[in-house]
């Protein structure tokens, strides 16, 4: 490119903003990349390329590029012109960048910075160098070089660092431009040294969330990792403001111990106001409040989610423990028929039966549902000359009284449900949450629901032996109840003589 001409570009600095640029600033040196990409992002750039080696850093990109206006603009540090234009020009973004104070943060990490660009039939370069600022006394200008652009040049801008003072990795690059640059967005990519930067990627389970505040919607998702191996990023739920990530943060997840490191997610609240350095949020202002109020009603979410989690892991043990409990019961019950509530004779599971949740089901003989039949044929011959007689005048209806319905317990998601089978009625056993003050167990017609929240059940489920133990005191004890619900002395020396029963030999089921 060859030089047509030489201006002088003047430079103004607000007062309120001069204790705060550059070194002061920006005290993390990689910061001042994130900057550039989002200046790209603001301008409308569908591709920026960033090439760091030990020499320079150049940050290009494909976006509207800037005028002589504009380059007077960029270089007018905390103008307003990004908080007035709210959206970016070709692609309606939301404007990242509000102070224009970024580009100084190269002073932290080098010598020299040159801003190359075009837009339309303008193209320049402005150069600025660190050792010329601090000379300058007063008023001064940046040389500004003016080029006669080519047929084949594309709109967009170049920004060159010479002159580095600290030294980049890579990954530490890449690290943070995941974190601090809108990656996600579809018409936006970033290449670090030619390989693209793409998201993180966290496997598990989804919470997905929109809370609404009268500031505007607080939306985003959690993940809880199920299995490893783990991100390769560091826990915790990133705060993004328009796209960018602010601050990280677990909302009080954090005292849940160990489970806080499987915790990982992004959170979007475009109208939170945050600080100069764009490191934290104005914690005291009331859409910072109410951002909060709405992350409660995340969290509890996530702990429920948490839960279900840990119940869906504890499940598979508690099914066996269940199932050789229910097995011993069967046993006992089938030795004393006689104790069987109701003439209910046990049969026990079919042979095959995966090992998981079983909803219930109540299996009724042959015969049995011929009785049924026929009773319920009774019952439409006698209301047909019920309702012969009332057309007829010689009998008057009467109101029927609606049955009452029985109170069945509501389960929660991960309830664990088997059913001890039998001929003629079938004993369904529930293991659900009903909370710490919560009754041991009790009945609801033929359901038995265990609590899983007792104290006791906490203790019990500790060891494999007293577990099964225990599990089946609780069926026998309800099972007896069943029998003589006016006798409970009775009942209970019946319960012993199970017990008795059912640990009699040793298990033979698989565990």
């Amino acid at each position: 490119m060859k030089s047509e001409e030489i201006l002088a570009l003047p430079v103004t600095v607000d007062k309120s903003h001069i204790v705060t640029i550059g070194e002061r600033l920006y005290g993390e040196s990689i910061e001042l990349i994130r900057e550039l990409v989002n200046n790209a992002y603001d301008a409308d750039a569908t591709r920026v390329d960033i090439i760091v080696d030990d020499k320079k850093i150049v940050v290009k990109d494909n976006g509207n590029g800037m005028d002589l206006e504009g380059l007077k603009q960029y270089f007018n540090i905390g103008s307003p012109h990004k908080r007035r234009q709210k959206k970016s020009p070709r692609f309606g973004r939301e404007m990242i960048g509000q102070f224009g104070i970024g580009k100084f943060a190269s002073l932290a990490a080098c010598k020299r910075f040159e801003v190359w660009t075009k837009k339309g039939s303008f193209c320049g370069a402005v150069t600025f160098d660190k050792n010329d600022w601090k000379k300058s006394k007063g008023n001064w200008h940046l040389p500004l070089r003016l080029f006669t652009p080519s047929p084949d040049w594309s709109d967009g801008t170049r920004v060159t660092l010479s002159g580095l003072t600290k030294k980049f990795k890579i990954e530490d690059i890449k690290s943070r431009l995941r974190e601090t640059v809108p990656l996600c967005v579809h018409n936006f990519s970033v290449y670090l040294n030619g390989k693209r930067i793409t998201p993180f990627y966290v496997a598990g389970r989804s919470v997905p969330f929109m809370e609404g505040t009268k500031y505007g919607p607080v939306h985003g998702e959690i993940v809880i990792v199920t299995r490893g191996p783990f991100s390769d990023k560091p826990p915790g739920i990133e705060c993004k403001v328009k796209h960018v990530t602010i601050k990280r943060e677990f909302f009080g997840l954090e005292n849940l111990g160990s489970i806080a490191k499987k915790i990982y997610g992004v959170v979007n609240a475009d109208f939170l106001p945050i600080t100069s350095d764009r490191t934290g949020f104005i914690v005291d202002s009331p859409e910072y409040r109410a951002f909060r109020e709405a992350m409660r009603n995340v969290v509890a979410r996530v702990k429920e989610e948490i839960k279900i989690l840990s119940d869906e892991k504890q499940n598979r043990k508690v099914n066996r423990r269940l199932k050789e409990a229910m097995r011993r019961v069967e046993d006992a019950l089938i030795h004393n028929p006689e104790l069987c509530p109701l003439n209910l004779t046990p049969i026990g599971e079919e042979e095959g039966e995966e090992s998981g949740v079983l909803r219930k089901k109540i299996e009724i003989s042959g015969e049995r549902e011929k009785e049924e039949q026929m009773s319920g044929q009774a019952e439409s011959i006698e209301e047909g000359e019920r309702i012969d007689k009332i057309e007829r005048g010689g009998e008057k209806r009467k109101p029927q009284k609606k049955r009452k319905k029985p109170s069945i317990k509501p389960l929660t998601t991960t309830a664990l449900v088997r059913e001890l089978r039998a001929t003629r009625f079938g004993v369904t056993c529930v293991i659900d949450h009903f909370g710490e003050d919560g009754p041991e167990c009790f009945t609801q017609g033929t359901v038995i629901h265990i609590n899983r929240d007792h104290p006791v059940y906490k203790e019990a489920s500790k060891n494999r032996s007293s577990y099964v133990m225990h599990l089946a005191r609780l069926l026998t004890q309800e099972i007896s109840l069943l029998t003589n619900p006016s006798d409970p002395h009775l009942a209970y020396e019946r319960q012993s003589r199970l017990m008795r029963d059912a640990f009699r030999k040793p298990f033979k089921g698989k565990e």
